[in-house]
């Protein structure tokens, strides 16, 4: 069985998020523990500790799962070490590159065996929204506003930091047949647990994020308005509410769910992409990889510096260096 070494910025549930608590998906074997000679060593955005592995360098992979924003562009755009970047960035190519959304398992306390054999649960009620009370970028002020003028003409349970927290994820979504899911940034390749844990928990996102959403889920899996259009946004969903959006488009919503569960799970995607290097063939040396972590350059004249190199990469479309 092929075996693969994840390392991330956090920890890693794969009890909770492989058939079983296993940590196998679709016969392949991924791990979170130490392994000094793995097949593959793949990093979820970088490690939070100094990694050795004896492997290919060509089975050293990095799936880049933050929003490009100037505070995480350096994760887009160098990462010594790894052969291989999974990057939501359009616009800085290279060779080893590969445009693809942030692939992020779901955020609530669910495990993927109760997510598969559980009953729908009941919509007891109408409509939720997961949402913060930041209010320090445009995005959030366009969210923020747009929820408290929405709420002022329709009820709904706004839970969120600041507002009404919850320990559970679960519980501001599964009742509910809709939800709010706004993110905080746009871009063609990037969506988060935002609009999945919706279509996980059978809620209706009413969504606003990637223009080409419809590109990954059943464009009637979702009701899209635009909180920064507040006029139009609302009448988009009251319509829905209205007409029964969630009735009407049950077996939309069952199909961005299948999707979510199985074809963008992470694992999913990383066992796809790794059968599909084996396939071609490889006769690739096993060595030494160490793999640094990785920090946002701090101080005034590191920020400076940063940022000096973040607008010439963004003029000339591509990386300085990978």
């Amino acid at each position: 069985m092929t075996t693969v070494r994840l390392v991330a910025n956090y920890k890693i549930p794969l009890d909770r998020i492989t058939p079983g608590g296993s940590g196998v998906w679709d016969d392949i074997q991924f791990v979170t523990e130490e392994m000094d000679r793995p097949d593959f060593l793949i990093s979820f955005n970088y490690p939070d500790r100094p990694v050795v592995a004896h492997c290919p360098s060509e089975h050293c992979w990095a799936l880049i799962q933050e929003p490009p924003t100037f505070t995480h562009h350096w994760l887009h755009t160098s990462h010594p070490g790894f052969s291989r970047l999974y990057s939501c960035q359009p616009d800085l190519k290279g060779e080893h590159r590969e445009l693809c959304p942030p692939y992020l398992h779901w955020h609530f306390n669910k495990s993927f065996d109760q997510l598969c054999s559980e009953p729908p649960p009941e919509k007891s009620r109408e409509l939720s929204t997961i949402t913060s009370s930041l209010y320090w970028l445009p995005g959030h002020k366009a969210r923020v506003d747009f929820l408290q003028q929405f709420q002022s003409i329709h009820e709904f349970d706004w839970f969120g930091r600041g507002v009404r927290e919850i320990d559970n994820k679960w519980e501001g979504l599964a009742p509910y047949k809709y939800s709010f899911a706004f993110e905080n940034y746009v871009s063609d390749a990037y969506w988060t647990e935002k609009i999945s844990d919706c279509f996980l928990s059978r809620t209706v996102p009413i969504y606003w994020g990637c223009p080409k959403i419809a590109d990954f889920f059943p464009a009637g899996s979702m009701i899209v308005a635009d909180p920064a259009q507040p006029e139009e946004a609302q009448r988009i969903v009251l319509e829905a509410l209205e007409s029964d959006f969630y009735g009407r488009h049950s077996a939309q919503l069952e199909e961005a769910r299948e999707r979510a569960l199985h074809h963008y799970h992470p694992l999913s995607f990383l066992s796809r992409q790794i059968k599909s290097h084996l396939n071609r063939g490889c006769s690739c040396r096993p060595s030494t990889q160490r793999i640094r972590p990785r920090t946002c350059p701090s101080g005034k004249p590191g920020l400076l510096l940063f940022y000096g190199r973040y607008l010439l990469e963004r003029a000339l479309r591509r990386p300085l260096c990978l």
